[in-house]
């Protein structure tokens, strides 16, 4: 079972996890298996259960649907980004609006957008930027996705590319 495989739970909890997997079943399109895939990476990422576990893997399960990309994949590149900007659980759903927004508009894949927003998080927040900032500026094309810095270049040089590319637009 995957919720068990993701989670470890037992028991008590696991009953719960089943009952949301069950409950998100019932009242929506997606399989069993997207399902307990979002049921539990999102209960063993973002620590949350009840109603919350749910709101969040459907969300989640939309997201990944609407991008056409693997839900466990989305999971895992939005947590890390949103890590990376010390957002919360309660600001996951915020997040993954401006992803859609974003690559919506530019085209971007999502999954590239929020692990070009992971990579350069902190030259970002060292320029006075939080995630919705930052991925406005990558909606602006101010922050290059297919250019970003990689880590063998250390993030002295990323800071320095992002910053050459501030004094350029004057708007990052």
């Amino acid at each position: 079972d995957i919720v068990t495989t993701k989670t470890g739970a037992t028991g008590k909890a696991l009953e719960d996890l089943h009952n949301t997997v069950r409950e998100i079943g019932r009242t929506s399109p997606f399989d069993f298996e997207a399902i307990g895939t979002a049921v539990g990476e999102v209960n063993t990422r973002f620590g949350v259960t009840g109603e919350k576990l749910e709101d969040l893997s459907r969300q989640f399960l939309k997201f990944a649907k609407v991008n056409s990309v693997d839900v466990n994949e989305s999971i895992d590149s939005v947590q890390k980004a949103m890590d990376a900007f010390g957002l919360s659980a309660d600001e996951a759903g915020a997040f993954l609006d401006t992803l859609n927004k974003v690559g919506q508009d530019t085209g971007v894949n999502v999954l590239n957008l929020a692990s070009s927003l992971t990579t350069n998080a902190t030259a970002l927040q060292g320029m006075g930027m939080n995630a919705a900032d930052a991925a406005a500026a990558c909606q602006d094309h101010k922050i290059p996705f297919e250019h970003h810095v990689t880590a063998e270049h250390g993030d002295h040089s990323r800071k320095r590319h992002l910053v050459g590319v501030h004094k350029q637009t004057g708007k990052a």
